[in-house]
């Protein structure tokens, strides 16, 4: 922003963990901070710690307070978290005052509709942005959300941008800034471990839940193994104990247990992807971005992904991967039989995706865009 004053930001992430909209928020505030803009981030103070952590480790200062869940579900976990919520609230929003108090910012950046909509009451609209990791719905908070009429909405993704329009939102107020990454926290393709053996590896990355398409592998990785096709399957990330449960006898009654490797949380993306040959998105629902297709294009897999919400934004079909349709197993396991009996197309595909990235995906170009919608709304 050559010529005008630096921001004062303050940006408040309500996460309890750290998922995607928390490493992107991480990236984002990292990159204004380093551009001089004043950077102060108010957090969860029910969370698991890794994002102070992590905030502690890019220097970026924090206030937690405790931003609760509130919900109409009236299953008994989430009437406790309801009451605890509300019973904090008075704390919530006198701490919440005097962080604005204190700090001064130009402009807020919301990043959670829950806290967002708990917050309400004391929201300033004329300086607040939000930024929309997730696709708008039906819920109490987003509608919250929406009355609040903010300055701006920043869209991680075009489909996001398009619902937050069909939803009401004037187009003039929605800005599309698509998520990017560091270029050199991947690692290459194809630095296999030594496990005396030469099957092709196939992986899916992140939260484990039946909305993410994990079943839908499954019953692809089953048409596989009758077809003869040699794999392996490496499937990481955690999940409700239920769900995992319920998938590990399907892997077992479809007799798959050779063929799947539990790998749990792993931190280090490098070491997430380096013994893939093939990354798989098998969403059921619209992502409103799609981090972990990225995330493989840079380490140089091909990515076999739904044809929903922001992946078809990354995975250009026939080039870097391909597009499915959601819940189809038949296709799905067709896609991945021409990678696993195509070496050269693997290469191929994994190389156009990491040029890609290159391209359109970096954190450089999203700090960028998000700087300039940022002057644009302080104006």
């Amino acid at each position: 922003m050559k010529g005008r004053d630096n921001l004062r930001l303050l940006f408040v992430c309500g996460g309890s963990y750290v998922s995607g909209a928390e490493i992107v928020e991480l990236s984002v505030m990292r990159g204004l901070q380093v551009r001089g803009h004043a950077v102060r981030c108010v957090t969860n103070a029910w969370n698991d710690g890794e994002f102070h952590k992590r905030l502690d480790e890019t220097g970026i200062p924090y206030q937690a307070i405790p931003l609760g869940m509130v919900s109409k579900t009236l299953k008994w976990k989430y009437i406790k978290y309801t009451l605890d919520a509300l019973i904090h609230l008075p704390k919530t929003w006198y701490d919440y005052q005097q962080e604005v108090r204190r700090f001064q910012p130009d402009l807020i950046v919301h990043t959670s509709f829950g806290a967002a909509s708990l917050l309400r009451p004391f929201a300033r609209p004329e300086k607040t942005l939000f930024h929309v990791h997730g696709m708008p719905g039906e819920s109490l908070h987003f509608r919250h959300v929406m009355r609040s009429d903010y300055r701006g909405y920043v869209a991680v993704s075009n489909a996001v941008g398009r619902a937050l329009e069909e939803k009401g939102i004037p187009d003039e107020k929605v800005h599309v800034v698509q998520n990017g990454i560091e270029l050199d926290a991947g690692s290459e393709a194809n630095a296999k471990e030594d496990e005396g053996n030469s099957h092709v590896r196939i992986g899916i990355v992140g939260q484990i839940g039946a909305w993410k398409g994990h079943d839908d592998l499954i019953e692809a990785l089953h048409l596989l193994q009758d077809r003869g096709r040699s794999f392996v399957c490496d499937i990481v990330g955690s999940g409700n104990d239920e769900y995992l449960e319920a998938l590990k006898a399907k892997i077992e009654q479809l007799g798959l247990q050779k063929r799947v490797r539990w790998r749990g949380f792993v931190k280090d993306t490098a070491a997430i992807y380096a013994p893939l040959d093939i990354c798989v998105v098998p969403s059921r629902f619209p992502e409103p971005f799609g981090l972990v297709a990225v995330e493989a294009a840079r380490a140089g897999l091909p990515v076999v992904a739904s044809e929903r919400g922001g992946l078809s934004e990354i995975v250009v079909d026939g080039k870097t991967g391909f597009l499915v349709e959601e819940e189809h197993p038949e296709q799905l396991a067709d896609r991945l039989e021409q990678l696993l009996d195509d070496h050269e197309l693997r290469h191929e595909m994994g190389r156009q995706g990491k040029a890609r990235v290159r391209e359109r995906f970096t954190r450089e170009r999203m700090v960028d865009e998000m700087e300039e919608v940022l002057a644009k709304v302080s104006r």
